[in-house]
C-alpha cells in the first residue's frame, strides 16, 4: 500500500475514535478517507501557478497524480477538487502561501471535517466536536 494511503487511513482511524457530532460509523469515514488518499487527478501547466499569487508555484508537475494535494486551508470535496483544478486554480499550496482563494485541495483539519461529514472545523477548532481520547 502507498505511504499516502496508509498515512491517510491511519490519520482517519485515529480521529474516527473521538466523539463527532453527527454519527458518522466507521465504515463511512474510512472509505471517504480511502477516496481521498486514492484519488487520481490530472496537474495540467495551468494548475503549477496561481492567478491570485505571484509568488505562488504548486509541488506538482503537469500529469498524472494520486491523492488529493494538501491546500493550506483547503476544504474541498473530491468534486469541488477536479472542478477547480479544471478551472486553473493550483494545485495545492503550503503555510507559506497563506491561504489562497485560487489554489485547491485539502488540508488536515479540512480532510477530517470530510471524513466526518462534518461542516469545515479548523486544528483550532475541531475540539469542539471530539473528545480526548487515552
Amino acid at each position: 500500500m502507498d505511504r499516502r494511503v496508509a498515512a491517510a487511513i491511519a490519520c482517519a482511524t485515529v480521529l474516527v475514535a473521538a466523539a463527532p457530532a453527527r454519527a458518522v460509523d466507521r465504515d463511512t469515514v474510512m472509505a471517504t478517507a480511502k477516496s481521498f488518499a486514492t484519488h487520481v487527478w490530472q496537474s495540467t501547466q495551468a494548475n503549477v501557478t496561481a492567478s491570485c499569487s505571484s509568488s505562488y508555484r504548486s509541488d506538482y508537475a503537469p500529469g498524472t497524480n494520486v491523492g488529493v494535494c494538501y491546500d493550506w486551508g483547503g476544504w474541498k470535496s473530491l468534486d469541488e477538487f477536479d472542478a477547480e483544478l479544471a478551472a486553473g486554480q493550483g494545485a495545492g499550496s503550503h503555510s507559506k502561501d497563506g491561504i489562497l482563494s485560487c489554489t485547491t485541495g485539502v488540508d488536515c483539519s479540512g480532510f477530517v471535517s470530510k471524513c466526518w461529514e462534518e461542516d469545515q472545523y479548523t486544528t483550532s477548532s475541531v475540539d469542539r466536536i471530539s473528545t480526548k481520547i487515552s
